[in-house]
């Protein structure tokens, strides 16, 4: 947390908007543990395993990687309580069993879909095209095919680790990627689980994903499950299954290049890529409430904040870089140790010196985009095109101030989260000669900051 420090002189207008913005290298990161973790997940899952609790303050998907990283350190007693929810700490990678007794496999180009029509599992057997398979599960399929020919076909990524070295055909051990359909809890969309390191029993391959050019450190394999049905969701069972098999499945890419990377980037770039192929569902709004409702929260926060944080991505790719930014993260991820500690910054820095781009630069002009929540042209670099369909059409102000004569000073004493911005509505009083003057100078910000050292900060005022 630090204060701000710079001195700007603006023009002369009726109503301001003013986002006190700043970067620092230091963030703040997750303090979640992995007994807490463990006992969060124990709390929220006692009725049947993979069931995530929806009031966590960390996303459950966190959880499980931090279990996933730390979980053979718990005690023993919390061990056998995992366990019987459906853990496995017998691998490297601390994780939940692949959903079992499932009746149906389909192989179809990369993907393997296993699906039953009996019991709590099955899906709806309605075959309309009679073809032998349930039109839910045609359904998925296409989904798939689309999906598989943007991500490798059109943007280049690469294949997820394979799985044909297990023996277990079933768990994998086919060369396909492995798609449970099954009854998952309420209100939760999918996931992916990542359970071993890529050629796992090759000692000097360990980590790498054989499916690319350059040596990965902790790339995965993993597993995607999905939902039987979609009935109690908000929209279509059709575009419920499009995002959430576009976002899940990237977590799968993801895990191919490195599979420790922090969960705000997993979220944030696999919400981008449902947006980026479905972009006229817009399931990605839900979730802009949360961050644009937060903005002293920084983008890289871990907690579901960072579903929310897509949309830094999305101003990066609108106005500043193609779609092959996001690939370039990825890219870029493989040359640090996220076992080790938390380099997505270090990653985002590099990723847009790659592309000529200025990160404290970009980063300011996205809050003061924030602050604008305009599809406006006039504000060229400051829009979004799809921000009068937002959900918030406004910044949370932390104040509002109201400036009657001309010498009104007023002092304003806040902290900002690393990353994160705060708006301040000033408005001006019609009475004042103030708000009458000819345009010169004649409002003054001071941002005075604590740590100048490792502080980028900066005040943008304008109209609304």
């Amino acid at each position: 947390m630090n204060k701000l420090n710079q001195k700007r002189y603006f023009p002369k207008l009726e109503k301001w908007v003013v986002p006190f913005i700043f970067s620092a290298v230091i963030t703040e990161a997750s303090e979640m543990t992995v007994n807490k973790a463990a006992e969060e997940w124990i709390q929220s899952n006692s009725a049947q395993p993979i069931r995530y609790s929806s009031d966590t303050k960390i996303h459950p998907s966190e959880l499980l990687n931090i279990i996933a990283r730390h979980g053979h350190s718990l005690p023993d007693s919390i061990k056998i309580e995992l366990e019987n929810l459906g853990f496995n700490f017998s691998r490297d990678i601390v994780t939940t069993d692949r959903p079992q007794n499932l009746d149906y496999s389909r192989d179809q180009g990369l993907f393997r879909f296993h699906y039953s029509t009996t019991g709590e599992d099955a899906v709806d057997q309605t075959d309309i095209s009679s073809n032998g398979i349930p039109d839910y599960v045609d359904s998925v399929m296409s989904i798939f095919s689309t999906i598989e020919g943007i991500d490798f076909d059109s943007l280049n990524y690469n294949l997820p680790p394979s799985d044909s070295w297990y023996t277990d055909q079933y768990n994998g051990g086919s060369g396909h990627y492995d798609v449970y359909i099954f009854n998952l809890p309420t209100n939760y969309y999918g996931y992916v689980q990542g359970e071993n390191y890529a050629q796992q029993n090759n000692l000097l391959s360990r980590g790498d994903n054989e499916n690319s050019a350059p040596v990965e450190q902790n790339a995965m394999v993993s597993f995607m499950a999905i939902r039987n049905n979609y009935s109690d969701f908000n929209g279509s069972e059709l575009e419920n299954l499009k995002v959430t098999s576009a976002h899940e499945f990237f977590h799968a890419i993801q895990y191919g290049y490195d599979g420790w990377e922090y969960g705000w980037v997993k979220e944030a770039t696999a919400v981008w890529m449902e947006e980026f192929i479905y972009d006229e569902i817009n399931d990605c709004y839900q979730y802009l409430s949360m961050f644009l409702e937060n903005p002293y929260d920084p983008f890289n926060y871990d907690t579901e904040h960072g579903y929310g944080s897509y949309i830094y991505f999305s101003y990066i790719t609108e106005h500043w870089a193609p779609e092959i930014f996001i690939k370039n993260y990825w890219e870029n991820a493989i040359n640090y140790n996220s076992w080790d500690q938390d380099y997505s910054i270090e990653t985002l820095q590099k990723a847009m010196e790659d592309s000529g781009l200025d990160f404290t630069a970009l980063t300011q002009n996205f809050h003061i985009a924030n602050g604008l929540l305009s599809s406006d042209p006039a504000f060229e670099f400051y829009r979004y095109e799809e921000a009068e369909n937002f959900p918030v059409n406004t910044p949370y102000f932390t104040e509002t101030i109201v400036l009657a004569e001309d010498d009104t000073t007023i002092e304003i004493s806040s902290w900002v989260g690393s990353f994160g911005s705060e708006y301040f509505l000033i408005l001006v009083d019609d009475s004042s000669e103030f708000a009458l003057g000819d345009g010169d100078c004649c409002i003054q910000v001071d941002l005075y900051s604590d740590y100048s050292a490792d502080t980028n900060a900066a005040a943008y005022m304008t109209t609304i």
